[in-house]
């Protein structure tokens, strides 16, 4: 059943008032029809299943008949502080953090961050990126992606269990690191905070700052990943371990 996000606005009772984007996808992508069912959320946690009602390419109108509590959220909330790198790359890394479950992405600047300008557009395509691999894979909330901060503010916001990974790190795996500090054993809403270097790594600069900050570095293993590629191998290995992955 194909699945949309929905603001509070768009609820009315139980009437769903479907934007004129969505309206469109669902009269001439999808080619639903009058009484077809798709499936809606709002971010609060809950899903509902939606019958249309009318269906036309400016405006989809749909009635709830039934609603329930998701059970596709991570017990352990991650949020990823992941460096700015190229455009393309991190909005690989938005989709699939998204998908594996992250719940917050905060672009961070740290001091070798390749140098772009962040405009007001790309965010809100970025944001878009966020809305429809979170319709895509489930997800019954919508992950928060925030303006960017500097990689100093990053440590002062940041909560929970922190782990930096980095490539000159030999001592403590990732493995080790979550399995001493009992991640399998954590409440739900606890929350663990990952942060990813950009192209080049972190300077051994940041990573005293970070570890002065109850950081923890940890390995990967024995290959250097990619930017991009790090934080989801870093997500997917908290998520391992706190037993959401089956």
């Amino acid at each position: 059943m194909h699945r949309f996000f929905i603001s509070k606005e768009a609820e009315s009772g139980k009437q769903i008032i479907f934007s004129s984007e969505q309206s469109a996808q669902i009269s001439k992508v999808l080619r639903s029809g009058k009484d077809d069912l798709v499936t809606v959320f709002d971010g609060t946690g809950y899903e509902q299943t939606v019958r249309l009602d009318s269906v036309d390419r400016h405006s989809c109108i749909g009635t709830i008949i039934d609603s329930r509590q998701g059970q596709s959220e991570p017990r352990v909330k991650i949020t990823l502080y992941q460096s700015l790198i190229k455009p393309d790359r991190f909005e690989y890394t938005l989709q699939k953090g998204v998908e594996i479950g992250i719940t917050t992405i905060v672009p961070i600047r740290t001091t070798r961050t390749e140098s772009f300008q962040l405009s007001p557009s790309r965010l809100t395509r970025w944001r878009k990126i966020v809305m429809e691999s979170a319709e895509q894979s489930g997800r019954v909330i919508l992950p928060t992606l925030t303006t960017p901060v500097c990689f100093d503010e990053a440590l002062q916001i940041s909560r929970g269990l922190k782990l930096i990974p980095w490539e000159n790190e030999y001592k403590a795996s990732l493995r080790d690191v979550l399995r001493d500090n009992e991640v399998a054993s954590m409440d739900e809403g606890d929350e663990i905070s990952i942060f990813i270097g950009p192209v080049g790594g972190f300077s051994p600069q940041e990573i005293k700052k970070a570890e002065n900050k109850e950081t923890i570095s940890v390995s990967l293993g024995k290959r250097v990943l990619r930017s991009e590629t790090a934080g989801i191998a870093t997500a997917l290995g908290v998520l391992y371990e706190s037993g959401d992955m089956g």
